[in-house]
């Protein structure tokens, strides 16, 4: 099964990212050449691509001032924590909120608040008046002989 394009870069890339043994000092043609289900065209091709992607992406830069040693960046490490591949982590990325939907979320939060609040607030009120007027109901059954008995 071949895959082609970005999709077969992203493919070895993860494979680079995952065998990387030392962060600060890796080459991308000694990984790619480790595996033997890629051509010698590929072989001398798709370490450009990768460096290429890696370099977009931010996930790594060179090191030693040179073409061929590289080193991860924090981003470069965070994917490689992370484990599960370049597309997972970008979509992980992706998942955090806009600072509009932060807000959104804080003002309907402040807003389910203060309704429960306000409810709160209204039972209590009506469970005053219920004793109040049970009260009232109370005095009004008193008999009249009663209250003059002074």
């Amino acid at each position: 099964m071949k895959i082609y394009g970005k999709e077969r870069v992203i493919m070895f890339l993860d494979f680079v990212i995952r065998d990387i043994d030392n962060v600060e000092y890796f080459n991308i043609k000694e990984d790619i050449n480790k595996y033997r289900d890629i051509d010698d065209h590929e072989k001398e091709t798709l370490p450009y691509s990768i460096e290429s992607l890696g370099k977009t992406y931010d996930l790594f830069e060179n090191a030693l001032n040179s073409d061929e040693w590289f080193k991860l960046t924090k981003k470069g490490i965070k994917l490689k924590e992370y484990g599960k591949g370049f597309n997972k982590f970008e979509r992980k990325l992706e998942r955090r909120l806009s600072p509009f939907e932060k807000a959104s979320i804080f003002f309907f939060i402040i807003t389910f608040l203060f309704g429960v609040y306000q409810n709160h607030k209204n039972n209590s009120l009506e469970n005053r008046v219920q004793f109040l007027e049970n009260q009232l109901n109370l005095k009004a059954a008193i008999p009249d002989t009663l209250k003059t008995v002074h």
